[in-house]
C-alpha cells in the first residue's frame, strides 16, 4: 500500500503563502539607516519551525511557552530571497535550484546548515559534488571563505581541486590566486599554494579567505638549494628581553622539495607554549630552536634546525649553517 502525501505538502505551501493562523514574524536582516525598514517579514508559524528546524526550536525555547512577536535571522550572505526559499522548504520539503546561480546555492547550502536542515544540505551538497565540479573549480575561494569543511564530499573535491593546483596548476579554471603582489626569488606561486593548504588544514578553521594569512617567512640554506621556513599566526615583535616564548597551537615549520613537493615536509607545534620565539640577538625563531634563523645570516654559521617543539625534524642535520637568502612576507 502506498500513499501520494503531495497534496499535503501543497497545504502546507497554501497555509505559508496565506498566512492564515500566523503567530510569529520572523524579520530577515537589519533596519535600514535610511528608511528604518527591514527588506523583508515573513508570517510565520511558531508550530511549524520548532518541529522542522532545530535552529528556531533552540531560538524559540528561550521563550518557553510563549511565542515571541518576532524573531531576528541577521545573515548578510542569506538574502530575502534565499531565506524564502529555505522557509518554503521547512514548510512544504520542496526546493528548485534550477533558477540559482551558483554562488546563491553556495550560500543556500550555508543557510540551510544554520538553520539545521540535514536532509536539505545532504541533497544541494550532493548536488554540487556531482553536477557543478568545474563551477567548485571556479569559485573555490568562496566555499573556502564561508567554511563548508563540515560537507565531506564537498571538502573533499575541494581538497582534490587544490591538491592538483598544486601540481597542475593549468588544470584548474579560474582558480583564484593569491591577492599577493609577491617578488621573490625563492618561492614560486605553485610553493604559495600548497603553504596556503597547510595553513588552512593545520589552524582547521573557517580562514576569511581562500588564500589569506598574517605572516609567513623563508630562508634558503647556503649553498643546498633547500627552502626552509615557517608560519607564524601571531606578530613578530622586537623584545626587551631574551628568549621569550609565545603561544600559539596552529604554527607549523617546513621544509620544500623543489625536485618533488610531495616530498616537502610540513611539522605542526606541539608544544604550544613554546611554539614562536622572540629576542633581539637573532631573526625568526620557532620552537626551542626547531627553525632558528641568525641575524648575521652569512656571517657566521649560528642557524640551525634542532627538534623539539614540533613533531618532527625538517633537515637531517642539526649541525649549525649559514642563510643565502632570507624573506618574510605579511599577508592581508
Amino acid at each position: 500500500m502506498s500513499i501520494n502525501l503531495k497534496q499535503l505538502s501543497q497545504d502546507y505551501q497554501s497555509l505559508l503563502k496565506s498566512s492564515e493562523f500566523y503567530d510569529i514574524l520572523i524579520q530577515v536582516g537589519k533596519k535600514s539607516k535610511k528608511s528604518n525598514k527591514v527588506s523583508f517579514n515573513a508570517k510565520a508559524h511558531s508550530l511549524i519551525l520548532r518541529t522542522r528546524s532545530l535552529y528556531f526550536r533552540e531560538v524559540l525555547s528561550k521563550y518557553g511557552d510563549k511565542v515571541p512577536e518576532k524573531v531576528i535571522f541577521d545573515n548578510p550572505n542569506i538574502t530575502p530571497k534565499l531565506f524564502e526559499i529555505l522557509l518554503r522548504y521547512i514548510y512544504d520539503g520542496t526546493i528548485d535550484l534550477t533558477e540559482l546561480e551558483f554562488k546563491e546555492i553556495i550560500y543556500l547550502l550555508w543557510g540551510a546548515q544554520v538553520l539545521c536542515l540535514k536532509e536539505l544540505c545532504d541533497y544541494i551538497e550532493n548536488i554540487i559534488v556531482v553536477e557543478q565540479t568545474d563551477l567548485i573549480k571556479k569559485h573555490i575561494s568562496l566555499i573556502n571563505r564561508e567554511g563548508l569543511s563540515d560537507f565531506t564530499k564537498l571538502a573533499a573535491l575541494v581538497r582534490t581541486v587544490t591538491d592538483t593546483a598544486i601540481t597542475n596548476p593549468t588544470s584548474v579554471i579560474n582558480l583564484p590566486t593569491p591577492q599577493l603582489n609577491i617578488q621573490s626569488t625563492l618561492i614560486e606561486q605553485k610553493h604559495i599554494v600548497l603553504i596556503v593548504k597547510w595553513i588552512n588544514d593545520i589552524s582547521n578553521s573557517n580562514p576569511p579567505n581562500f588564500y589569506t594569512f598574517n605572516l609567513l617567512q623563508r630562508a634558503s640554506k647556503h649553498e643546498t638549494g633547500e627552502i626552509l621556513g615557517g608560519y607564524n599566526p601571531i606578530d613578530w615583535c622586537k623584545e626587551s628581553k631574551k628568549n621569550v616564548y609565545h603561544s600559539t597551537s596552529t604554527s607549523f615549520i617546513f621544509s620544500l622539495n623543489l625536485q618533488n613537493l610531495d616530498n616537502s615536509i610540513v611539522s605542526k607545534v606541539i608544544d604550544k607554549e613554546h611554539a614562536i620565539k622572540q629576542h633581539t640577538y637573532a631573526g625568526p625563531t620557532f620552537g626551542r630552536n626547531d627553525l632558528k634563523i641568525c641575524s648575521e645570516l652569512k656571517e657566521n654559521e649560528k642557524s640551525r634546525c634542532r627538534n623539539g617543539s614540533y613533531e618532527k625534524p625538517i633537515r637531517n642535520s642539526k649541525e649549525f649553517f649559514c642563510v643565502d637568502d632570507y624573506e618574510v612576507f605579511q599577508v592581508f
